[in-house]
């Protein structure tokens, strides 16, 4: 009972001493108020159209709100502009949110100099730029929300003066272009939401100025490649999402300088190949998710570069890639004893073969002698008895002249079958080459004498 008489006094206190906001319920707005919760939260509903000075902006300037909210009531009418003087003129203001307007380009100190704001929530708007300074001077915002939108260009100077700001979301927009330093004056920002756009290209000065950024997400963009150390202005970074875009090459240095990351997510790409030492600056990473792109083979050395590899925490998705069952992916075999991890330990096991036989076999399921490796060890034998025949060859014509040099001896077979033992074993094949050259010289010499006994006979 007491309650009810302190709330209703309240009331009756506010309509003698305020401008009635919470009030409005002739068009164009029609505003709602909840002064019972714990924060003053007022809803206002656009229902026609309204300019920037009407008077309905005045109940604005002395009300004690802390969360203002504006929608459109029905999809006929829609806002069209930042009531920026109003708004600026409630001191007690915390969050403000402005949904399914029609903003277009916020222009200069579109929303400035609002001590007391923490959240801005501006999603689905349609806005399409952002001047320089559109958002400005606004010292204790931690989080803001700009999803939804059409912007297709982050241009620097936007965002400034924003010291405070925690969590930025663009997702959901049409950005394909970041100007170099977009970020410079978010110094504070802990997550950055970027998925769900149409950006290409990342250079290392794309992020400049996000020293303290801890997640970075960027699924679902266009980006193709992944430069040398694009990412090496965010040092504290612990996540990054780069699902579903178009990646086909990472440099080897493109995570240099991430010590501190421990979840990468690269899955439902096209990466083909993965540098030996990709991973290697990343010495706490947890978790890689590699599902579905186009690997057909894995060299050994990138997960020895990986130093939580073998840990029972660790996660390295392999799924859905083409892999050649092949002698190059015989270290798994042998791996598998090493591995502590039951998540990677299942992933290695159940590796896809890309071309077998029998549908869905496993590399687990491969014998090592289906792995053609006694294929690829014949071949090299054979090229590397071809190799010695033909250094075999080239040292035969060219030791009498060496011989002749050196002055060692006249008597050249002594010197091509002196020291035979360790010759022959060095050079494997060396003595079968040497008396077939003689005898091919016999059979010429012979040849050529006939020859000259026919032509005296005949004349």
């Amino acid at each position: 009972m007491l309650l009810r008489l302190f709330t209703f006094l309240c009331l009756i206190l506010r309509s003698q001493t305020h401008t009635d906001l919470c009030d409005q319920v002739q068009p164009p707005v029609y505003c709602t108020c909840d002064v019972i919760s714990r924060e003053n939260t007022a809803t206002c509903y656009i229902i026609s159209s309204i300019q920037s000075d009407d008077s309905f902006w005045t109940s604005f300037e002395y009300s004690d709100v802390v969360s203002l909210n504006f929608r459109s009531y029905g999809d006929a009418v829609h806002l069209t502009f930042i009531p920026s003087d109003a708004v600026q003129k409630m001191s007690y203001l915390r969050t403000l949110s402005i949904t399914e307007a029609s903003l277009g380009t916020l222009k200069s100190n579109a929303i400035a100099d609002l001590k007391s704001l923490r959240d801005l929530e501006l999603e689905r708007n349609e806005i399409t730029g952002l001047e320089q300074d559109a958002i400005t001077r606004l010292p204790k915002l931690k989080k803001m929300a700009l999803s939804g939108n059409l912007l297709q260009e982050l241009l620097a100077e936007s965002l400034t003066q924003l010291l405070e700001l925690e969590q930025l979301f663009l997702d959901r927009n049409n950005i394909s272009r970041i100007e170099s330093c977009a970020f410079c004056e978010l110094q504070n920002l802990k997550e950055l939401e970027l998925w769900g756009n149409q950006i290409t290209d990342l250079t290392e000065y794309t992020f400049r100025g996000l020293r303290y950024l801890k997640r970075l997400d960027l699924y679902k963009n266009q980006i193709q490649i992944l430069n040398d150390r694009i990412f090496q202005a965010m040092p504290n970074l612990i996540e990054i999402d780069l699902k579903n875009n178009l990646i086909h090459y990472i440099s080897r240095t493109a995570f240099a300088g991430l010590d501190k990351l421990q979840r990468l997510m690269l899955n439902s790409n096209k990466i083909k190949m993965l540098h030996d030492e990709v991973f290697k600056p990343l010495s706490n990473l947890r978790s890689v998710d590699l599902y579905n792109n186009e690997l057909e083979s894995l060299q050994v050395q990138v997960v020895e570069n990986m130093a939580n590899a073998k840990e029972e925490q660790f996660s390295f998705t392999l799924k859905e890639n083409p892999f050649k069952c092949d002698c190059g992916l015989m270290w798994v075999k042998t791996y598998l004893k090493e591995v502590k991890s039951p998540l990677f330990l299942r992933e290695l096991k159940e590796m896809q073969c890309s071309k077998t036989e029998e549908e869905n076999s496993t590399l687990e399921m491969v014998h090592l002698l289906d792995l053609e490796c006694s294929q690829i060890s014949s071949t090299t034998k054979s090229r590397s008895m071809v190799t010695t025949s033909r250094s075999s060859i080239e040292t035969t014509k060219q030791v009498p002249i060496q011989l002749q040099k050196n002055n060692r001896t006249s008597d050249i077979d002594s010197v091509y079958f002196s020291d035979d033992d360790d010759e022959n074993d060095r050079y494997p094949g060396r003595s079968s080459c040497i008396a077939s050259c003689y005898w091919t010289i016999f059979i010429v010499m012979l040849n050529l004498e006939f020859l000259r006994y026919y032509q005296k006979t005949s004349s």
